[in-house]
């Protein structure tokens, strides 16, 4: 009988020795699948076009590589890096642009998150925070709304740089497909504090 549970618990051990052993086999073969669909020769293009954009330093110090979301599509590459700062915490975007197969950026396509500040540094200090955001907001009259502000960070595709952008609903009914709302918004200038644009906006 002794011998019969130390054989089951040789057989537990080496299966979940075995078991282990897959299970990390597997995971590294699923990360090099995302490395090799990205070959670095076109990393090493989107971080110079990055770079241009932004200068070296500032940009080995927040921009990061995502070998997750970035692959081949056809012929051509999806790059996404994140822009991460250590100066701001509310700062942590995603990058993404689209490559051709020699890793030439394709200028027809979506460049989204790279501020130009290599020759404008100025436009990469944000001086303005979300509790600055909210007060700027307020000072403004946006609508208190019937719940709490969605107040994000994000990259402005129309303005080409980066704003503090904050929704009031004031209005709101239904949900899923069926889901009506309307309110107002304000774009705030994380640099300046300048209101860009303030509007309002409706789901019908």
């Amino acid at each position: 009988m002794r011998r019969l549970i130390k054989y089951s618990k040789s057989m537990a051990i080496i299966l979940l020795i075995f078991t282990l052993a897959y299970c990390t086999c597997k995971t590294c073969q699923q990360k090099d699948e995302f490395i090799i669909s990205v070959p670095d020769s076109i990393f090493v293009k989107g971080d110079q076009f990055i770079s241009s954009r932004v200068g070296d330093e500032f940009f080995k110090n927040n921009f990061f590589r995502d070998f997750v979301f970035s692959k081949k599509i056809g012929s051509e590459y999806y790059l996404r890096y994140n822009y991460r700062s250590l100066d701001y915490d509310f700062v942590d975007e995603p990058v993404y642009f689209w490559t051709d197969s020699l890793g030439n950026v394709i200028p027809n396509k979506e460049i989204v998150g790279i501020p130009n500040c290599l020759y404008s540094p100025e436009l990469c200090e944000y001086a303005i925070d979300r509790e600055d955001a909210i007060h700027i907001a307020k000072d403004e009259g946006l609508a208190k709304g019937v719940r709490e502000w969605d107040v994000s960070f994000r990259w402005n595709a129309e303005l080409k740089s980066y704003i503090w952008h904050i929704l009031s609903t004031t209005w709101e009914i239904g949900s899923g497909d069926n889901y009506k709302a309307k309110g107002e918004e304000i774009m705030i200038d994380p640099v300046s504090g300048s209101v860009l644009k303030k509007r309002e906006w409706q789901i019908r």
